[in-house]
């Protein structure tokens, strides 16, 4: 199961990457693409990259630290881009450091990783590394849980606003995929997460699919 479920995971991070390479390459001139790339290659780390249990290893720790951080970044890059897709890359005064602002919980969560991880660092911790272990995976999943909640308002904003065509179909696309991930996401599996600090194997799969 955990092979199978590991494969479509990675099969998914490969698309991911895939699609970024293709819109980088084919539509270079594009405003956001660059950002979109990023977003897709966070995506593809967060699927593609993952550790052996036992973590012996540098190279394990390595890979479990990219795909930890990787999924940090995610959320507030993810919210960043619904913010100025399609058009509004030049961002407001205001726009701006709403958006900074986002990024500012992901500066923390990295910092605290790394305070975990690295064993000259993990002793300046005040609480007990297993207790901050716990709380960081809740916090890291209320995060991504806002940001997916934030991106689908953003999106359906700017659905009702704009007068192009091209982009309300585009855009109908994303809402769907939005809305349908971000209510499976945060109302199925994050309180089940939260609540009982693990999800059943039904609810996992569903939020994977």
């Amino acid at each position: 199961t955990h092979l199978l479920r590991g494969s479509y995971l990675a099969l998914i991070g490969l698309l991911y990457l895939a699609i970024g390479l293709y819109c980088l390459l084919k539509q270079e001139r594009a405003p956001y693409v660059t950002h979109f790339f990023l977003l897709c290659l966070l995506a593809y780390v967060v699927h593609f990259f993952s550790p052996t249990e036992e973590m012996r290893t540098q190279f394990d720790k390595a890979t479990d630290f990219a795909d930890a951080v990787a999924l940090i970044l995610l959320p507030p890059l993810f919210l960043h881009f619904a913010a100025i897709y399609p058009t509004r890359y030049s961002l407001s005064s205001r726009w701006r450091w709403g958006v900074l602002a986002g990024y500012l919980p992901a500066v923390l969560l990295i910092t605290l990783e790394c305070l975990l991880r690295f064993a000259p660092l993990r002793d300046l911790l005040p609480i007990s590394p297993v207790n901050l272990r716990h709380g960081l995976d809740r916090v890291g999943m209320v995060y991504f849980a806002s940001a997916l909640c934030g991106s689908a308002c953003l999106f359906v904003q700017t659905f009702r606003h704009s007068q192009s065509i091209v982009v309300r179909q585009q855009l109908k696309w994303v809402m769907w995929g939005m809305g349908i991930a971000a209510t499976i996401f945060a109302v199925l599996y994050l309180p089940s997460y939260l609540l009982f600090g693990s999800v059943s194997s039904v609810l996992g799969l569903t939020a994977i699919a």
